[in-house]
């Protein structure tokens, strides 16, 4: 009886850590608007907070994530440095091509 609790509380464990994972997303979905729709470009950023380099000689206007709850910075020329969150188009002033970006859970950026 006691090894069945044992491997029933076992797997009920492992179920809702494999539920939580699946609850938070590992990456975010960020597009990078230029001034035309052939000079826009999307990348998938990780959320634990790595610097990915974004690779690419585009002039970016405008960043949208598309997953919410988390916060994204940006490093890029003309001294850019940006923070954007939410799901709202962040204009990017003066436009500018970035080099790179890494993404942080909202509650962990807001401790």
């Amino acid at each position: 009886m006691k090894l069945s609790l044992l491997v029933a509380a076992s797997f009920l464990s492992h179920a809702l850590t494999s539920y939580a994972a699946l609850d938070e997303p590992d990456q975010v979905s960020v597009q990078f608007s230029g001034a035309t729709p052939a000079q826009s470009f999307s990348r998938y950023v990780p959320t634990d907070g790595t610097e990915v380099e974004i690779d690419s000689d585009e002039v970016v206007s405008s960043i949208t994530l598309f997953t919410e709850g988390f916060t994204c910075f940006f490093i890029g020329s003309n001294h850019l440095l940006m923070t954007v969150s939410g799901t709202e188009a962040a204009p990017v002033g003066p436009p500018s091509i970035l080099f790179l970006a890494s993404c942080v859970t909202d509650d962990l950026y807001s401790v």
